[in-house]
């Protein structure tokens, strides 16, 4: 075998040992802070969203948005990274919609809304994807507060500016404004033209290379492993011949 053969091997070996080395730490993707202190409720009566786009290609490793909570929440929080239905967010809480879920207690959120980070399985995620931020919660006694930005018709709050997504809230029969998600109309039952709404959030993305070797490395891989082979093959029949 030829120096140049093993020199090959070589260099697909240190590929495929940078591509399974650790990650390094996730990088800011997607994000934003509002402007305004306002708040808006989510509990068993009011889910809410944000939806927003991928900035780096990567794997997506937490979300942090802005939470506080009042009065004694009886469950926790759970943030959901999901895919998108029309230009909505999902409906659906489980299945392959669902691309991460994490919860938090309100013993780990403060009573004044300030960012807190939710921990989730890694999931790879493509530039210019979009995707939603979704929050819910079974409580029954107390509420939890997402900071935003949000422009009423009849309030002088400031609107939303994030220009990758927009929030949205779904509700029950309780709160027949939304039954499926719909734009921040939440003053009365007629006032369905809240102009624009953003939640605070942040994403991390880790845009190094995957932990898995894509096909094709692995094809390589192989293929250097078996270059090796064959040339300690070599050797040792080349040494045998001498010795005889």
């Amino acid at each position: 075998m030829h120096k140049g053969s093993i020199t090959s091997a070589g260099v697909v070996l240190g590929s495929f040992l940078t591509a399974v080395s650790a990650n390094a730490a996730p990088l800011l993707d997607a994000s934003y802070s509002p402007t305004g202190t306002n708040t808006l409720i989510v509990g068993s009566r009011l889910s809410s969203a944000e939806t927003f786009t991928v900035l780096n290609t990567g794997t997506m490793t937490s979300a942090a948005v802005e939470l506080g909570y009042f009065g004694t929440p009886t469950a926790d929080i759970r943030l959901q990274i999901r895919t998108l239905t029309s230009g909505l967010p999902s409906e659906l809480s489980t299945g392959s919609s669902v691309l991460a879920s994490a919860s938090l207690s309100y013993t780990s959120i403060g009573t004044a809304p300030s960012w807190v980070t939710f921990n989730f399985t890694d999931f790879a995620v493509t530039a210019g994807q979009q995707l939603a931020l979704v929050m819910t919660s079974a409580t029954t006694g107390g509420e939890y507060a997402w900071r935003g930005d949000f422009s009423w018709p009849k309030f002088s709050y400031p609107s939303g500016t994030y220009s990758g997504g927009r929030a949205y809230t779904e509700g029950t029969s309780t709160v027949p404004q939304h039954l499926t998600w719909g734009d921040l109309s939440l003053c009365n039952t007629t006032c369905n033209n809240p102009a624009l709404a953003d939640f605070s959030f942040r994403t991390f993305v880790d845009p190094t290379v995957s932990a898995v070797p894509e096909p094709s490395t692995w094809a390589m891989m192989i293929l250097g492993f078996a270059g090796v082979g064959f040339m300690a093959y070599r050797r040792k029949s080349k040494s045998a011949l001498i010795a005889a």
